[in-house]
């Protein structure tokens, strides 16, 4: 699984999430293989890899399949340090994304924030 996406108009840190059909989250970036950067405005960036030797990720999704959802969320301010296990449950971890979110904002009057996603339905082939 890869995909490509625009970064916003302006000079932003884009983070990806994969939440599963199962209620698990993957942290598609920032992670132990692809680090947080500052992403130029508008500039194009690959999510995953789309053949061995690309950088980033090889995903490739299983069970459980059903309706999941891939998240992009640009902030002109980084959200948090370090990175987040590669998996987790879900709802916590949008409890915990919300609070940095709310910190973002009181910390930096010209924080800027964003976000696209992705509806997809996933089945064995």
């Amino acid at each position: 699984m890869f995909f490509d996406l625009s970064a916003p108009d302006y000079d932003a840190y884009v983070y990806v999430d994969y939440f599963d059909a199962g209620g698990t989250v993957l942290h598609l970036s920032p992670n132990d293989v692809v680090p947080l950067t500052l992403s130029q405005a508008q500039s194009r960036l690959r999510v995953d890899a789309q053949k061995t030797g690309d950088p980033g990720l090889q995903t490739v999704v299983g069970p459980p399949y059903g309706q999941e959802i891939a998240v992009a969320f640009a902030a002109s301010h980084p959200l948090y340090p370090g990175l987040r296990p590669f998996s987790e449950e879900a709802t916590p971890y949008l409890i915990w994304l919300s609070e940095r979110v709310a910190e973002a904002r009181a910390a930096h009057p010209d924080f800027k924030g964003e976000w696209v996603y992705f509806f997809m339905s996933t089945a064995a082939r």
